[in-house]
């Protein structure tokens, strides 16, 4: 701890620091604490940001295939199953 009574800097990023950071799950504090530490560490931040890409990436690929049409063969399966009782 340093003289005010917050932890000092990490010496490194944790990988679940970075991926809550990337996917915005970290509270307002915490994303200043790691957004200060990038600023500090370029290589870091670059690594951060090659994440940050690849999950927008996969991202847009997984909208994209949720988007897609249901397939008519698997359609006529899901018409053949009894319907499930709503109570």
């Amino acid at each position: 701890m340093n003289g005010d009574g917050h932890s000092a800097e990490p010496r490194s990023l944790h990988h679940d620091d970075m991926q809550d950071y990337i996917e915005g799950r970290l509270s307002e504090p915490e994303q200043a604490r790691v957004a200060a530490y990038l600023r500090q560490n370029p290589a870091e931040a670059a690594r951060v940001e090659a994440l940050r890409l690849q999950a927008a990436k996969l991202k847009k690929l997984g909208e994209q295939i949720l988007n897609e049409p249901v397939p008519n063969h698997l359609l006529e399966i899901l018409k053949r199953l009894p319907q499930s009782r709503q109570e």
